[in-house]
C-alpha cells in the first residue's frame, strides 16, 4: 500500500516488490540469530549481500537482482522515514553491473549484397542507394542523414557535414563510391534543397 500511495508505482510493481520482500524475509529467517529474531533493525548490508549472492548462485540474472535490491532500498528507506530503523542497510549495496550488449552489425559481404540490390534508375532507388552508400561510408546515424541538406554535401572533397547530438557539427569523408551515388541521385528529381527526400513508400 505504501508503494502505491507514496511512490505511485503500478499494482503490478507493488505485487513484485511484495514477492521480493517475502523472499528476502524467508532468507533472513535462516541467517538471523534467535536473539534478534526478525527485527528490521538487526538487518545489515551483509545480510542483503548474502541474499543477492544466494539468488545469483541459483542463476538469477542481473536485471532481476537489481530489481530486488531496488525493492529492499525502497523498503528500508520507508522504515527510516517512519522511524523504525536508524539507517538504510541497503544504501551501501551496489546494484549488479549489467553488461552492455553490443549492437548486431552486418558482415562485409552482407553489406555489399545490400548495396548491390539497388540497381534501378528510378529516383527512389537512386535515393536508397545514396542513403545506404553514405551510411556505410560515413558511419552516420540515420537521424543525422535525414537532416542532411544539399549544401552539406561537398562532392569535390567527398565529404559531408553532419549535425549530431547537441547540434554539434562535424565534417566526415565519404569516399568516391558514396559521392558518385549522391551525384547520380542529384541528377534525378525530386530532391531540391533537402538531400534526403522521402515519401509515403520510403
Amino acid at each position: 500500500m505504501y508503494l502505491q500511495l507514496e511512490r505511485g508505482v503500478s499494482p503490478e510493481t507493488s505485487r513484485s516488490y511484495q514477492s521480493d520482500l517475502k523472499q528476502f524475509m524467508a532468507h533472513i529467517r535462516h541467517t538471523l540469530t534467535a536473539k534478534n529474531g526478525l527485527q528490521p533493525s538487526a538487518i545489515d548490508s551483509l545480510h542483503i549481500r548474502s541474499f543477492l549472492k544466494s539468488l545469483s548462485d541459483q542463476g538469477l540474472k542481473k536485471p532481476s537482482l537489481a530489481r530486488k535490491l531496488a525493492c529492499l532500498k525502497s523498503f528500508f528507506r520507508f522504515l527510516v522515514e517512519d522511524g523504525r530503523v536508524p539507517r538504510n542497510p541497503a544504501s551501501t549495496v551496489r546494484s549488479p553491473r549489467q553488461g552492455t550488449r553490443l549492437p548486431t552489425v552486418l558482415t562485409k559481404d552482407e553489406a555489399n549484397t545490400l548495396l548491390d540490390a539497388s540497381t534501378s534508375q528510378q529516383w527512389n532507388e537512386l535515393r536508397n542507394r545514396a542513403i545506404l552508400e553514405t551510411l556505410y561510408a560515413s558511419g552516420a546515424r540515420v537521424s543525422e542523414l535525414v537532416g542532411l541538406n544539399s549544401g552539406d554535401v561537398d562532392l569535390e572533397t567527398r565529404s559531408i557535414r553532419l549535425r549530431g547530438k547537441g547540434k554539434k557539427e562535424r565534417m566526415v569523408p565519404i569516399g568516391t563510391v558514396a559521392a558518385d551515388a549522391i551525384l547520380e541521385y542529384q541528377r534525378h528529381p525530386p530532391h531540391k534543397n533537402k538531400m534526403i527526400k522521402t515519401g509515403a513508400s520510403a
